[in-house]
């Protein structure tokens, strides 16, 4: 139901958007009260996700948050803020691969 939720309130890209390029992906681990982050291959804390999205990341490129049925939807928020803070202007919500959407 979580997933749900979080993907109908997604902003969504308009179908046949040329030029987004979805080049990177977040995916969210762990509880509400703990979230860690993987970017590439490095797990993150929230400040770490943010300090390394200000260098070497092109924000002019679309970036994936990948979320599962139990990813908690406050560790979402607080991932899309930092890739919003971090400049990007395409943020979407993308269900992992064997996440059920009810």
């Amino acid at each position: 139901m979580l997933l749900a939720i979080l993907l109908a309130t997604a902003n969504p890209l308009p179908q046949g958007e040329p030029g987004v390029a979805w080049a990177y992906t977040v995916r969210i681990t762990g509880s509400a009260r703990d979230c860690s982050y993987r970017l590439a291959d490095a797990g993150l804390s929230l400040p770490q996700l943010r300090e390394t999205l200000k260098h070497g990341y092109d924000a002019g490129k679309g970036a994936e948050i990948l979320v599962g049925t139990a990813t908690p939807a406050r560790c979402v928020r607080m991932a899309r803020r930092a890739l919003r803070q971090a400049g990007f202007g395409q943020v979407r919500l993308k269900a992992e691969s064997g996440a059920a959407s009810r």
